[in-house]
């Protein structure tokens, strides 16, 4: 993870923000000379009035056409305006009027990486660093680059240079510490971190980014203490809120009336922005519905199972399909997204005002929003509500504690009426499980049980090591303790040996806290695709699930696998996923509310051989009778709901039409 601020053009040679011209003087055309016009284009994009900037600057290019300055200049507007493409075309005008031009070439290579041309960006960066070794953000962003093609030793060399040049430079220390986190050097990598909050303790994104770092070595509360404090110096730092409440999702103990609070905290930031409300949509409770969904997850990851069942569309369906992907690295599984989807907008380099432009004059009726308070998000464009009905669904199924969303998808196992947790959304419960799972096309086929052969039980988790609280380990060494001789296997998705090394020396010295060999446990590394990554079930008799923050896909997977997992569910929502799942398949017997059960369930399943060599063999047919896999019966139930709230919207306004 490199921080947000990568890839920033560079100003030319002559821009001066600082250089004030009379304030008094706002047309343009009374001003004397050319050079007056430019030097108030260059202060108003110092100020960041990008529109009146762009005006002169046209206005400038009209008079002087192969002027290389003036053509930089509205390349690096362009590029402030997120308009990458015409970026590029400026500033490669810039350069065929003047060559062997750094600050052009590291704006060039900027805005090519934007557009996903990494290759050309990489090019442009050397070329800039060629001309000018001494370009502190033209070695900062070559090491982005690197860092992300996995390339760390190279990434690092690049960064020290840029420290050399500029020890105070913003961010680089950052991106240092996640390029040590990356190679398991924790502690090194929370050093530079640290660092970058002391040598420039008034931005905000040096504290941000220690709070990640923290937050990716489960130290929530750590993590929270520096997202607070990016807050202090920006308080509508988006991004610092969601991962306040994605932290606080992750810990046991959470109060509703905290929760409440911290929502409530992120309402108010946004709470200003002026909401869209002259909505052209037809005013037809029956015509073809228009749903939009909004995600960052269109790409091969753990919630892309569940989008499939979603984009799916029976020639019978009365809804057309619109998506606006905020995906950067597209792949396989983004292209054939693409092909479901009946529209595709591919918003990741687009501005917030410019997507809910788009969203409003497609006339969405519905917008499905898919990844909450997760990942990369855009809650400004929630926040102007480009359309007349905004639902939560799928990536996060806490609140999103925002009122312009409407709806938040669910089920009555998941989030039952008098469920304690807190949601500022209307709960909307399918007839159904809410998740539909879509398995991998090419499956690897189930294997025999283990304990047939081994005479030990084996138990496993392949949840992501986040999830795996301390209390989760207490719990997992009951039951180790309780079954003589078994083992317990566990997986991630961490393809860095050290940082592999680091978690597991973390995660044995929890279990030896709780007086588990470190011989009972192994640890697989990280599979080199989907269908590896499912073949390694074949090595467990029985998942043990996390908590407080439950498995979802990983759940669906051992079952999927034949094998059974065991859950303990709480009295939130995220904490109830596998509840969901078993009860779909009539297995609640397998999911408790008490940590005396868990250990219960367990040890009668290892004496119950029979059921086990049973469960092995047929959970994948349950599965596949079930409503989880039924993508059909999903359809029906979501476009029903759909129906159903258009109608409302329909009934409620039709007399402010």
């Amino acid at each position: 993870m490199v921080s947000s601020k990568s890839y920033k053009s560079s100003s030319g040679p002559e821009w001066n923000p600082n250089q004030i011209i009379n304030p008094n003087i706002t047309d343009t055309n009374k001003l004397i000379t050319a050079s007056q016009r430019f030097k108030l284009a260059i202060q108003y994009l110092g100020k960041g009035n990008l529109n009146e900037a762009e005006k002169i600057m046209m206005e400038l290019i009209k008079m002087e056409p192969d002027n290389p300055e003036l053509l930089h200049y509205l390349g690096i507007i362009k590029f402030k305006q997120k308009n990458y493409a015409f970026s590029v075309k400026f500033i490669q005008q810039a350069l065929y009027y003047r060559t062997n031009w750094a600050e052009a070439y590291h704006n060039l290579g900027s805005s090519l990486i934007m557009l996903g041309d990494f290759n050309n960006g990489i090019i442009n960066f050397k070329k800039a660093i060629e001309l000018k070794p001494s370009n502190p953000e033209a070695l900062v962003n070559l090491g982005n680059m690197l860092y992300l093609q996995k390339r760390y030793d190279e990434a690092e060399i690049f960064y020290k240079k840029a420290i050399k040049i500029n020890p105070i430079m913003s961010c680089v220390y950052s991106n240092i510490g996640f390029l040590f986190m990356a190679q398991g050097k924790f502690e090194e990598g929370e050093k530079n971190c640290q660092k970058e909050t002391e040598l420039n303790p008034r931005m905000p994104m040096a504290f941000y980014n220690l709070g990640l770092l923290l937050m990716i070595q489960s130290k929530f509360k750590e993590a929270i203490i520096n997202f607070k404090k990016t807050l202090e110096l920006s308080p509508k730092f988006y991004g610092a809120y969601s991962s306040i409440l994605l932290s606080m999702q992750y810990q046991d103990g959470i109060s509703n009336i905290e929760w409440q609070k911290e929502l409530n905290n992120f309402k108010n930031i946004l709470k200003n922005i002026p909401r869209f409300n002259n909505y052209e949509n037809e005013l037809n409770i029956e015509k073809k519905l228009r749903i939009g969904y909004l995600s960052a997850d269109f790409f091969t990851h753990s919630c892309a199972w569940f989008i499939k069942p979603l984009l799916a569309s029976p020639s019978n369906r009365k809804i057309e399909i619109f998506c606006y992907s905020d995906v950067n690295f597209e792949d396989d599984l983004t292209l054939e997204f693409k092909n479901m989807a009946e529209h595709w907008h591919d918003t990741s380099r687009i501005s917030d005002q410019s997507l809910a432009e788009q969203i409003i004059n497609d006339k969405i009726d519905i917008l499905v929003e898919l990844t909450g308070h997760v990942s990369k998000n855009r809650w400004e464009v929630l926040a102007i509500k480009p359309a007349p009905i905004q639902v939560s669904y799928l990536g996060y199924q806490a609140s999103t504690g925002l009122s312009v969303i409407d709806y938040k998808l669910s089920d009555r196992w998941l989030a039952p009426d008098n469920i304690e947790e807190y949601f500022s959304e209307t709960l909307w419960h399918l007839n159904r499980p809410v998740h539909c799972y879509s398995p991998p096309e090419i499956t690897p086929p189930i294997g025999d049980l283990p304990v047939l052969t081994n005479g030990y039980i084996t138990f496993g988790s392949f949840n992501n090591f986040c999830k795996i609280s301390e209390k989760t380990i207490e719990l997992w060494s009951e039951v180790l303790s309780a079954i003589e001789n078994s083992k317990i296997i566990l997986k991630s998705n961490i393809s860095s040996q050290s940082s592999a090394k680091v978690i597991k020396d973390k995660l044995l010295s929890l279990f030896e806290k709780y007086h588990i060999e470190p011989e009972r446990i192994n640890f697989i590394s990280s599979a080199k695709n989907v269908y590896e990554h499912l073949e390694y079930y074949n090595q467990m008799d029985i998942a043990l699930d996390t908590f407080p923050y439950n498995g979802a896909t990983t759940s669906l997977e051992a079952l999927w696998m034949g094998v059974p997992v065991i859950t303990l569910f709480g009295n939130k929502a995220l904490s109830r996923y596998t509840y969901s799942f078993l009860q779909e398949l009539e297995l609640s017997d397998l999911a408790t509310d008490n940590t005396i059960d868990f250990v219960k369930i367990a040890v009668n399943l290892k004496h119950d051989v029979k059921r086990l060599d049973y469960l092995k063999k047929e959970l994948r047919n349950k599965l596949k009778s079930s409503r989880l896999l039924d993508s059909g019966n999903f359809a029906m139930e979501l476009e029903n709901a759909y129906r159903k709230m258009w109608e409302i919207w329909c009934l409620k306004n039709k007399l402010t039409y």
